[in-house]
């Protein structure tokens, strides 16, 4: 159960962050919840005060990961659950973003989630047990105009994951991609944007409608979501991939359709290509 496990959960200051560490905590469990402003989440050493390790944690510091590891598995005793959750978004065309900003994206979302998990893994392999959960996004399967640094992020994230589960099928740890779509949270009021080349105003606009409509009103329940991953950690087979909600499932869906479409209309053309035998 839950309650037995230590959880290092990144990006708890707001938003499914927040959300996963408290239900870690209601279940009794042991968390290293962490932000980059300790002030942040310091509300949860006062609700949890003999379950919860407060650390200050920038996932582009590789001095920060590598101490926080060491921080938790020294006070907690060992790392039952990774969630990598910190993130960070850039809405514009993909020739408007400047090449400092999708680096610094990447260092947070990619090279970030990248770090605290190899810093990780030989505890949880010394263990012979562990489970990492990356939180991805719809947009990790399914790319959005003008949200393409970020998708390429996420897709990124999904690659990485999917070796990695490979990987240590047989070492006992497991892992896991969370998937949800729109999510009620901060998330969007928190977008970067980049609005320099006048040609992509039309699709500019157009998405930033969309985005406008849904700030507020996003189906996705960072609560029930939280819960969701407690039961997926709980669960002694978890999926590699977990879709969480309607929206998610059913753009998912949509995609698959579209590329089994494409596939079987190209399928003699692309069989073509291979030496002929």
């Amino acid at each position: 159960m839950s309650s037995n496990k230590v959880w290092l959960i990144t990006g708890c200051s707001s938003g499914l962050g927040r959300a996963i560490a408290k239900e870690a905590l209601l279940s009794g469990a042991k968390v290293a919840v962490t932000a980059r402003k300790l002030a942040d989440i310091q509300d949860f050493q006062k609700d949890f005060p003999h379950n919860a390790l407060i650390l200050s944690l920038d996932v582009t510091n590789q001095d920060q990961v590598k101490s926080t590891v060491e921080e938790t598995q020294k006070k907690l005793g060992r790392i039952d659950i990774l969630v990598n959750n910190a993130a960070c978004a850039i809405f514009g065309a993909i020739e408007e973003v400047p090449d400092k900003e999708v680096r610094r994206l990447f260092e947070t979302n990619f090279f970030g989630l990248l770090d605290l998990t190899r810093t990780v893994l030989p505890i949880m392999r010394a263990q012979k047990s562990g489970h990492i959960i990356n939180i991805s996004a719809l947009g990790g399967i399914v790319s959005t105009q003008c949200l393409g640094i970020f998708n390429a992020s996420k897709f990124a994230i999904e690659g990485l994951t999917e070796a990695l589960a490979q990987e240590v099928t047989g070492l006992g740890i497991k892992v896991s991609l969370i998937e949800p779509g729109p999510t009620r949270t901060s998330f969007l009021t928190r977008l970067q944007k980049f609005n320099s080349i006048t040609d992509y105003e039309e699709v500019r606009t157009f998405i930033s409608q969309i985005i406008d409509g849904y700030n507020g009103k996003q189906p996705g329940d960072p609560q029930k979501i939280a819960k969701t991953i407690i039961q997926t950690v709980e669960n002694p087979v978890p999926p590699l991939r977990l879709p969480l909600g309607k929206f998610s499932n059913e753009r998912i869906r949509e995609k698959i359709s579209e590329l089994t479409t494409s596939m079987a209309l190209w399928e003699k053309d692309s069989n073509n290509t291979d030496f002929d035998s």
